[in-house]
Parts: structure tokens; sequence; C-alpha cells
């Protein structure tokens, strides 16, 4: 079990997002900033690690993979039961999501896999996908354990231009599309990834 639980790492980041100056706070000082909106301390031992997401930039989290998944599952099967959670979006919102649902399936089956993810995410995202990304975007993977828990904060909405439909998502408290228009919003990545080859 993380440090915080989903609904509270979609409180600090529906605030960050609205108010730069939480953000900042967030930044400097997770564990006061934690506390203020929560009223949550996080336990000694663990530590709490705050990322400031930024444009041209996809960060994305490995969590820890759940304890009652068998051990023998395939990763399609661990694919199929991830993207139960991804929520519904269409065209390469979703393929956004659903790559970042694939790239963690794949590092929960392979440790090989999973140590080149951490080293070198935007060439294993290149070859999976069999395209080329732009010089100037980067990938950011992060793993999360039992002692270890990262928030990966979006830009500040005046940062972004947004839809209104993206906005609604962000206003329903739909933080995977709040990570996936980070990207979308100065990178063609959903152009690349909606014109890219099948896995």
């Amino acid at each position: 079990m993380g440090i915080l639980t989903q609904e509270q790492l979609n409180t600090l980041i529906q605030s960050a997002m609205r108010d730069v100056g939480y953000k900042r706070a967030l930044l400097e000082n997770p564990y006061a900033a934690v506390y203020q909106r929560l009223g949550v301390e996080i336990p000694p031992g663990q530590t709490l690690h705050v990322v400031s997401g930024e444009m041209q930039t996809m960060a994305m989290i490995i969590p820890p993979r759940p304890a009652d998944w068998r051990a023998d599952l395939s990763v399609e099967a661990m694919y199929q039961r991830l993207s139960r959670y991804v929520p519904i979006m269409n065209g390469p919102s979703r393929k956004v999501a659903d790559v970042q649902a694939r790239l963690i399936a794949h590092a929960w089956h392979d440790e090989r896999f999973r140590q080149r993810l951490l080293r070198d995410a935007k060439e294993v995202v290149a070859q999976l996908l069999n395209v080329t990304l732009p010089d100037a975007f980067t990938i950011r993977c992060f793993v999360d354990d039992d002692a270890n828990q990262y928030l990966i904060l979006p830009p500040t909405l005046e940062a972004m231009v947004l839809t209104d439909e993206q906005l609604e998502h962000i206003a329903k408290g739909d933080v995977v599309t709040a990570t996936v228009i980070t990207v979308a919003a100065t990178v063609d990545l959903l152009g690349i990834l909606s014109s890219s080859a099948q896995w």
C-alpha cells in the first residue's frame, strides 16, 4: 500500500494545477504541504518524492505489482487488468494512457525490461512503437515501493491551452487525463502515437 491513497494524490494534483503557490509549496516542503491540505503526516522511514511535470516531458510511475495477482500472469493478461483502470477517453489521449499501461505490464513481467525503462525510457518507447520522438521531448520513469512514493505534478492550468472537454475531465478529478494533456499541450506526441503501429 502506498504512503498516500490515490484519492489523496488526486486532491494534491488538482490543488497544484489550480494554485501555483501550492504547487511551489509541495515541491519545496512536501511534508508540510501534504499536512496542510490533507491533515496527513508522512510516516518515518517513508519518503514522498514530488516531481514537477514539465512541458515536453512525459513522466510515468511504475507502481508495485498487486500482491494478489498470480506470479504466472502474462504481459497481455496484466495489461488487460490494468486497462480496466484507464478512464474512458477517445483517440490519441486513450493511446497515451494505453502505452503507459503496456509499459507497466512489461515492467512487472520482465526485470530486464524494467531496468531498461528506468535507464532510458524514451529509447524503449521509441523502439517498441517504432517511432521517432522529438529531440526536445523526454520521458522520465519512476518506481513506487514500500518506502517511496512519487507524485508527478502537471503544469498549472494557466500554462496549458486546453479544450473544454479536457477542462471538464480535470474538474471531475480525472488526473490521468491531466497527465496526458501535460504532454499534449506542447508536443505532438499524441499525433505520433495515434499514427504508430499497434503493439
